[in-house]
């Protein structure tokens, strides 16, 4: 019985709800590289527009990578992409038959546990990683990998252009604004059972509820 864990709730989605299968190609992929780099994100987006304004006006144009991948989709199969979005998903699962169990609390009472984690990064040494992977890596700002929380706000303090309290201020802001986004996830989700940060050492909470959903499957 596969268990699904934490991580990014656009899997979880995903995996309830299913995905269009749209195909890729690496050589228009490459083209439309191109026309990024000749006409920018505001001639990609013009061009989206062009071939598909119901998907122009639905997605985030500022986002370069959801319309170059718009552009691939109906370059590859000659339709627009708000017309193929209407054809049935390919499925993983039955959610009826899914438990879905929470995790969470007020916003204010998850900033405060985050700013509690975060020193206590601090204080066990997180600074000397990244420098340490900095130097044997030869990491930039430009890797992908230095995008992620944490490392994109202290990787500059590493560098000499920020404070080591700026870089925590900003690194406590992206992560403010990851619960925020976090906790609208979650009210997409029709959770069959959800507890608050301060229970889940009471391994009880849980346990009960999955017992009778294992039972389930015994009749």
């Amino acid at each position: 019985m596969p268990l699904f864990v934490g991580g990014s709730m656009l899997f979880h989605k995903t995996l309830l709800e299913g995905i269009h299968n749209f195909p890729s190609d690496l050589n228009i992929r490459k083209e439309i590289a191109a026309l990024n780099e000749l006409k920018g994100l505001e001639g990609m987006s013009e061009q989206l527009k062009n071939l598909d304004p119901e998907t122009h006006q639905m997605i985030d144009t500022k986002n370069a990578r959801r319309v170059e991948r718009a552009l691939e989709i109906i370059k590859i199969t000659g339709m627009k992409l708000s017309q193929l979005k209407t054809e049935p998903k390919e499925m993983f699962f039955d959610q009826d038959k899914c438990l879905l169990l929470g995790i969470s609390d007020k916003k204010n009472r998850l900033e405060d546990l985050a700013n509690i984690r975060l020193s206590k990064m601090m204080d066990e040494g997180f600074i000397n990683e990244l420098e340490n992977l900095k130097n044997e890596y030869k990491l930039t700002s430009e890797l992908q990998s230095m995008n992620s929380i944490n490392y994109k706000q202290f990787l500059p303090h590493i560098n000499g252009v920020v404070s080591l309290d700026e870089a925590f201020n900003n690194a406590f802001d992206a992560t403010k604004k990851l619960i925020k986004t976090q906790l609208n996830w979650m009210k997409k989700f029709e959770l069959n059972h959800c507890v608050n940060t301060e229970d889940i050492n009471d391994s009880k909470i849980f346990s009960d509820t999955i017992n009778t959903y294992l039972r389930s499957f015994d009749k």
